[in-house]
């Protein structure tokens, strides 16, 4: 996995359908990957690393921050989550 962009992070995006008919069976079975891999980190309540502070945090948004060298929201590896005072707290 790219240690830049988390399956969480990123999330499910639908691709651009190819217009040739003979693309269709590639482009199915990637996006159908895309979807599995996204339900079994949901399933077993995995989180991937977050290496870069979101850009967009909400209030509530949980997230997995490995610490240094990558992202550290203050306190080290760890689960943090995102205040309505727009601070990261370590769970």
């Amino acid at each position: 996995m790219n240690p830049n962009k988390s399956l969480y992070t990123a999330g499910y995006a639908k691709g651009a359908v190819p217009t040739n008919p003979a693309e269709l069976p590639r482009f199915l079975d990637a996006e159908l990957a895309r979807i599995e891999a996204l339900l079994k980190l949901l399933r077993t309540n995995a989180m991937d690393p977050t290496y870069e502070a979101p850009t967009r945090p909400r209030a509530g948004m949980l997230v997995y921050a490995p610490g240094a060298p990558y992202w550290d929201p203050g306190a080290g590896e760890g689960i943090y989550l995102y205040t309505s005072g727009g601070t990261w707290m370590k769970l």
